[in-house]
Parts: C-alpha cells; structure tokens; sequence
C-alpha cells in the first residue's frame, strides 16, 4: 500500500513534533512509477559527513520511563550506501530478534543528498515470522509513525514511540519518504539477532536485493522492555547462533 501522500508533504510545514497516525486515514498518493529497476543506491562519505544524531519523543514518555530497557536487534554497522526507493515507496527488512517485549526506543539512519532538503517519514512495523513466511509483511503492529521536518544529510534518529507496544521476535520494520532521494543507509551485518539478505518492495508486492553490490539490511536498533522470559532459558549457543560477527 502507499503510505505517503499530499497530506504528509502538509505535515512538514506545520508539525514539528511527532504523532501517531490512526490507520488509515489517509488520502494516499498514486505510485511514482519513473522508478525503474535496478533500484537507486546513492554512495555516501561517512568520514567527510559523519552521521548525526537526533531524538524524538513521539508521545509524552519521560526519559526515566525507558531506562530499564534492553538492546535486542543490532544491525548499527552502516555502509556507505542509502537505498532511495522512490517517493512514497514502503520498503521492509526482516529483523529477528532475540527476544519480544515492549518496544520502547528505536535508531534508525536516513540520507538526502539534497542541500536544505527536510526529510519527512513514517514508519511501520509489522508480525513476521522465522522464515518471512507469508503473508508479507503480517499484521500491522505498531505505527504507522509520521516524522516530519527532519534535517537533510546522513543522519542517526533515536525515537520513543508513545506507548511501549508488545513487538514478538519476529517483524518486519518498514519505512517510506515523502522524497525520491532519501531512504535508509544500509547496514551488515546484525551484532545482536539476525536479517536475511533481502528487503520486501511493499508497494509492488516482491522481495528485492542488491546482488553483490550491497547488503540487503536497513540500519536499525530497537530496546526493548519486559523482555519475554524464553531469553532467559534459551542456552548460549543458542544465543551466539544469533549474533554474525
């Protein structure tokens, strides 16, 4: 489905904070269907432009209140590549965790060559399983999250959605820019869980990678808290099953 609309390019100039958006209430924009095949990926100098970082507070929640979370998915390891899928594009990667709970902060990276350029996202999050058996992506569980008015470049963005929403282990993370030449760095491999090296193309329903020329893996780190109990009896070759080095 197209997530991204006229109504979002609004947002940026009125909202400067975040907000929950109720689905789907939406008038959504047609596809932008001058994107072609292979996909855009747009190299990067992370050493001239280091990423910078930011926060956003999507709700009212106190820093005090996520505190005692834990990092369960680490996929921090950026390339020098962000893939721009074209405007209003919803784009998922599979991450599997090692564990469910609460979500309450997740980083994510972004890039927009455009000097001056304001980036707006939303963000989504959705069931998954195991294998990314179908149906692709599963149930939405969390979001959709509108983020409007982000600074242009290479950027890190810390969020704190406005309830901990219960994540299990398996999802899929989506995003979608209201821009065609912003979209997420890639990142490879995961510290902590896992990805497979593929990304589902929501809007023309099929998966989708880079051949050798890049991984297939979003730039991601989600905190979790009330972390299910099966962590605690899982063995540790079973958790270092899940960590690539």
């Amino acid at each position: 489905m197209m997530i991204l609309g006229l109504a979002l390019l609004l947002v940026v100039q009125v909202a400067a904070t975040v907000t929950q958006a109720a689905a789907p209430a939406v008038t959504l924009a047609a596809p932008d269907t001058t994107v072609l095949l292979p996909y855009d990926l747009q190299p990067i100098d992370l050493e001239k432009n280091p990423m910078r970082s930011h926060f956003r507070n999507l709700g009212k929640r106190t820093p005090s209140s996520v505190l005692e979370d834990s990092l369960v998915y680490d996929n921090s390891n950026a390339s020098n590549l962000v893939f721009r899928p074209g405007f209003g594009f919803e784009v998922a990667d599979d991450v599997h965790m090692l564990a469910g709970g609460r979500l309450t902060r997740f980083r994510i990276a972004y890039g927009e060559a455009t000097p001056g350029a304001l980036v707006s996202i939303i963000i989504l999050f959705y069931e998954n399983t195991p294998d990314n058996q179908p149906p692709t992506p599963g149930r939405l569980i969390a979001g959709p999250f509108l983020i409007p008015g982000l600074p242009g470049g290479t950027n890190m963005i810390t969020l704190v959605p406005p309830i901990s929403f219960f994540l299990p282990k398996d999802i899929w993370w989506a995003s979608a820019y209201a821009s065609p030449t912003s979209g997420p760095i890639l990142a490879d491999p995961p510290s902590i869980g896992s990805s497979d090296n593929l990304f589902y193309d929501v809007d023309r329903s099929r998966f989708g990678d880079f051949g050798d020329t890049a991984p297939a893996n979003f730039f991601l780190q989600i905190y979790l808290e009330d972390v299910e109990t099966a962590v605690a009896e899982k063995t540790w070759s079973e958790i270092k099953s899940l960590y690539r080095h």
